[in-house]
């Protein structure tokens, strides 16, 4: 009787370990410092590439497909990578499972705020820079401040490419601008937003 008891305690013993080993393994938000990127007090260097699966022809948010994320996330590891770079997200899905995934493998999250359908018009960027726009942004902002992983936001993505499209720079500017301060306004956590410019 009394070894069954010890083996209940043992075995209940190793399954809450072998529980506590699933939980998400939490990363460190990434700050900067000068010019250069921190986790906590040590150096952050990135080494990642840019997620797209199916490339600019194919739209989907690839971290709203759990499937999908955790098949690639195996592939990430093998190539030794700790950042993702993602040019479109769908601000309404789910990401949860995919950042939490990512977040467990050691991986960061560089997102673009600008979609195909919201972004910056480099030939005309006034009418473009609007409330619809923005609430968008901030939309996205807000999904993703969340998420200790998420490194950076990218405020515009090649906008400004030529002498031509310059004039673009404000609004350019103006979007970094308000994305800190909405995340400011809304007490989220100070996630870094910088540029793309042209590769």
């Amino acid at each position: 009787m009394r070894t069954a008891a010890a083996l209940a305690t043992l075995a209940l013993g190793a399954s809450t370990a072998a529980a506590a080993t699933l939980k998400p393994r939490a990363v460190t938000p990434v700050t900067v410092n000068g010019n250069a990127f921190f986790a906590g007090s040590s150096r952050f260097y990135i080494r990642g590439l840019d997620y797209q699966p199916g490339g600019s022809s194919d739209l989907a948010d690839p971290i709203a497909d759990e499937v999908g994320c955790k098949r690639d996330i195996a592939e990430f590891q093998k190539l030794g990578i700790n950042t993702v770079r993602i040019y479109t997200v769908d601000n309404t899905a789910d990401h949860d499972a995919c950042m939490t995934a990512l977040a467990d493998a050691g991986i960061y999250l560089v997102l673009d705020v600008n979609t195909p359908f919201y972004s910056l018009n480099r030939a005309d960027p006034n009418p473009s820079y609007n409330d619809v726009y923005l609430q968008n942004v901030f939309a996205t902002v807000d999904a993703f401040a969340k998420y200790d992983n998420t490194l950076a936001f990218f405020s515009g993505n090649e906008v400004i490419n030529d002498p031509a499209t310059s004039n673009t720079a404000p609004y350019v500017k103006a979007v970094t601008r308000d994305i800190k301060s909405f995340m400011n306004a809304r007490g989220l956590r100070h996630v870094p937003v910088g540029y793309s410019a042209a590769d």
